[in-house]
């Protein structure tokens, strides 16, 4: 006959077996880790400049202004915020990280602020077989701290295309000094840098 087990040591055995499960699961968690902690707090970039809310502009593609995202220099294609200690080393602020890589960030401010100065409709790369207007793209050579200028740096190589016209290019710098280098004081002064550098890019594309 078989031996019928008392209710209690079937009980028992059920919690002991749920425990060591639960035991062994933390036990693996504590082992593995299923990501970094977020960054406290992420930088971005604001236009100065923004057209006006409600503000309509209609245009052909033709007369628009193309503006495509910038090349970006080794050094700054991260969201990290980089330190050039000298010419040939570069350390990264602590704690500072950008919502986006800068070179999108930048394309997005450039966009409103030649929006607001020119009036003019700004868009992505269009479809390759259609018409095109201005061509405006760029290489972002310098985006963070300068520790001998002990000031942030934003440097930016545009470049204009026009069909019928020559290739125009012009370099444009910003600098911006620092007394903290520290996340919100550099994000800040980048931020001013780079606003200054989108500026002179459009009041270049006005003529």
């Amino acid at each position: 006959m078989r031996e019928i087990m008392p209710v209690k040591t079937s009980m028992k055995r059920r919690i002991l077996s749920i425990s060591a499960v639960l035991g062994f699961g933390l036990s693996v968690a504590s082992c593995v880790s299923l990501g970094s902690d977020p960054p406290p707090q992420l930088l971005t970039l604001a236009s100065r400049q923004q057209a006006a809310t409600g503000t309509v502009i209609t245009s052909n593609v033709a007369d628009a202004i193309i503006l495509e995202t910038p090349e970006a220099v080794r050094a700054i294609d991260t969201t990290r915020v980089p330190v050039h200690i000298n010419d040939t080393a570069i350390a990264y602020v602590e704690s500072a990280y950008w919502s986006d890589k800068p070179a999108r960030l930048f394309r997005t401010m450039l966009a409103e602020t030649l929006t607001a100065q020119t009036g003019r409709l700004v868009l992505e790369q269009p479809d390759p077989s259609g018409p095109r207007g201005m061509m405006l793209s760029g290489n972002l050579l310098r985006f963070g701290y300068d520790q001998g200028l002990q000031s942030v740096v934003v440097r930016f190589d545009a470049t204009m295309r026009i069909a019928g016209q020559p290739i125009r290019q012009k370099r444009f710098e910003a600098e911006e000094r620092v007394y903290a280098v520290e996340a919100n004081a550099v994000g800040s002064a980048l931020n001013v840098a780079a606003n200054k550098v989108a500026n002179d890019v459009a009041v270049w594309v006005k003529g």
